[in-house]
């Protein structure tokens, strides 16, 4: 079974962690967002760990993830 991890909780993080609980051979271990309430919300979803530090859950999963913005906002 791949343990993964998903970094960033946006709409593209929250559709990855969702196809990520339903894959069969994953196991979705966590999710990551600076915002820990946002984390918290999730990760009460899906039943998984909650993480602000992507550090923290790199020890944990084979692999990750990563779904965070590429570029800053313009204003």
């Amino acid at each position: 079974m791949l343990k993964i991890g998903v970094i960033g909780t946006g709409s593209m993080g929250k559709n990855h962690a969702r196809v990520c609980s339903e894959a069969e051979n994953v196991e979705l271990v966590g999710i990551v967002d600076k915002d820990r309430k946002i984390a918290e919300n999730i990760s009460k979803k899906f039943y998984i760990k909650a993480f602000v530090d992507y550090k923290k859950i790199l020890p944990e999963i084979d692999a990750a993830i990563i779904s965070t913005p590429d570029r800053k906002s313009v204003v």
